[in-house]
């Protein structure tokens, strides 16, 4: 089995991400919930294990259900959430917009000059096909 090095102290086994996915999985209805699915997958490839291993699967699945509704419901180019977490003071920043380099450098820059300390999560790259507005087909971007 070959380890997936999740940061310098960490060694995690592939077997046990795919064990927690699989957990979250079966919170979702593949048929109705093939989207939720698929960003489960991309998330799954972006996010440190060591930031979800504390959570449970329908935490997990909760959260993808959140974020994908995120996405599917932004009616403007860009859309920004806050999501609280239960710990005072900290939440995820969702953001949801076109291409746009160096859009993540720029919100960390003025996070940092705010004096707001912060963390990047995860930060994957999705193709999202839209009709009249209503997600399609939605997907991760190789090498994003």
């Amino acid at each position: 089995m070959k380890p997936t090095i999740d940061s310098p102290r960490h060694r995690l086994q592939q077997e046990t991400i795919e064990e927690k996915t699989a957990r979250v999985l079966a919170y979702l209805d593949p048929v109705t919930e093939a989207r939720v699915h698929t960003l489960v997958h991309v998330l799954r490839a972006h996010t440190p294990f060591s930031y979800v291993r504390h959570l449970s699967p329908r935490q997990l699945a909760a959260w993808a259900r959140v974020f994908l509704q995120f996405i599917e419901e932004r009616r403007q180019p860009f859309a920004v959430r806050l999501l609280p977490l239960r710990a005072e003071g900290h939440a995820l920043l969702l953001t949801n917009c076109p291409d746009a380099p160096f859009l993540l450098d720029s919100v960390q820059l003025w996070l940092t000059r705010q004096g707001v300390r912060h963390q990047v999560i995860s930060h994957p790259l999705l193709s999202v096909r839209r009709r009249g507005g209503a997600v399609q087909r939605l997907e991760g971007v190789e090498g994003g």
